[in-house]
């Protein structure tokens, strides 16, 4: 009897103390693992995005994942009132 209670008490004690899954832990480090490479890419894209000429501030940047595993981004930019109204280069 005590061979078939135990793993069922051990599998309870640990939902009941919010365990994760095991085994789950790997996904769960590639998980952080992109989290921490997006962080950096946001990063990056406000640094170069607030570099450009009449360019105030940078905010609501969005990142989605679309067929083919490209990553889109959008982002708000709010511009001085004297910047130029077009656009010299694009930024890839």
């Amino acid at each position: 009897m005590y061979s078939s209670v135990w793993p069922l008490l051990k599998k309870s004690a640990l939902t009941l103390m919010q365990r994760m899954p095991i085994g789950k832990e790997a996904k769960l480090q590639k998980a952080i693992n992109v989290v921490c490479v997006m962080n950096v890419l946001l990063l990056l894209i406000f640094v170069q995005v607030e570099a450009l000429p009449g360019v105030k501030t940078v905010h609501s940047v969005h990142f989605w994942s679309v067929k083919g595993g490209k990553i889109v981004a959008t982002l708000h930019v709010i511009v001085d009132s004297e910047a130029d109204q077009q656009v010299q280069e694009p930024i890839q």
